[in-house]
């Protein structure tokens, strides 16, 4: 039988690690910042002393795409694919709500003809492609809007063609799944304003 004392002190260690680390909260990212060959593991948010000098790491809620002809910034939580076949690279960035695709041909690839593949792709039944354009910067790029129902979800993927002087196609595309009253995800309106106020033509 545990003695009250011994009772005591499992409640106060077990109401200590409670108030240390919650179980349903994910781990914080750890850095090690290195300071004249000396290093320092700081968690993420955290604020480490220096020779008197305060440092504070904090991770970027965003991160950079880079590659192809485009560079603009992104949420930190989409995940990053990359395949490749002879003459055609493909990056997904892919959120909740919200898809980001690049695409970047060798050959010369019309928007129309990328539009008719996806319409076979999601089925000519389920789709209605509408003229659609964007403005990001200064610039506005003119596409096509494809408007998916399928399964009683609806979908919208938008896509456009990137002018470059490098004589290759590239095209970005914009999948978002639709709120139950039609309206964009916020995610899908967040994402694309990190876009606008980021995205640079190489």
């Amino acid at each position: 039988m545990y003695q009250p004392s011994t009772i005591l002190i499992c409640l106060l260690i077990s109401q200590l690690l409670f108030t240390q680390k919650k179980e349903n909260e994910e781990p914080l990212i750890t850095f090690t910042l290195e300071v004249n060959g000396e290093k320092h593991n700081i968690k993420d948010g955290q604020s480490l002393l220096i020779n008197g000098n305060k440092i504070k790491v904090k991770s970027s809620n965003v991160k950079t795409f880079d590659f192809g002809s485009l560079t603009f910034d992104y949420p930190r939580h989409f995940a990053f694919e990359f395949t490749k076949e002879d003459e055609f690279k493909n990056w997904t960035l892919d959120g909740n709500s919200f898809v980001i695709t690049y695409f970047k041909y060798e050959l010369d690839v019309s928007l129309e003809a990328f539009v008719s593949e996806m319409v076979q792709l999601f089925k000519e039944e389920n789709c209605e492609v509408v003229d659609k354009e964007i403005k990001f910067g200064d610039s506005t790029y003119f596409g096509k809007r494809i408007l998916i129902s399928l399964f009683g979800e609806k979908l919208t993927y938008d896509i456009y063609e990137i002018e470059t002087d490098d004589l290759q196609t590239h095209l970005i595309g914009f999948q978002d799944s639709k709120n139950d009253d039609g309206s964009d995800s916020k995610e899908g309106i967040n994402t694309i304003r990190l876009i606008d106020e980021s995205i640079k033509i190489k």
